[in-house]
């Protein structure tokens, strides 16, 4: 089915976070295609599934984009059209 390199929660809100690490941070954000999306979102289903006490709370997937010599780049709510 796949799997999410990170899951966070903080209050009533789960964070589904894909990260990678690439030579450039816009390569990283560009590996990310629809179809990573698509498994990271059955993924979180199954999660959530699994976790009842979660199944009220908010949710959105993230992504941490990694590059040598560069500060992290975290976007939130990236798997929203035109945000990754």
């Amino acid at each position: 089915m796949g799997e999410i390199d990170l899951i966070a929660k903080r209050g009533n809100l789960v964070a589904f976070i894909e990260v990678k690490f690439r030579a450039d941070v816009q390569i990283a954000a560009c590996a990310v295609t629809p179809s990573v999306w698509q498994r990271i979102a059955r993924a979180a289903d199954c999660w959530l599934a699994r976790h009842p006490a979660h199944s009220d709370y908010g949710w959105h997937h993230d992504l941490i984009e990694l590059a040598p010599r560069k500060l992290p780049q975290h976007l939130q709510d990236a798997s929203r059209p035109g945000m990754a």
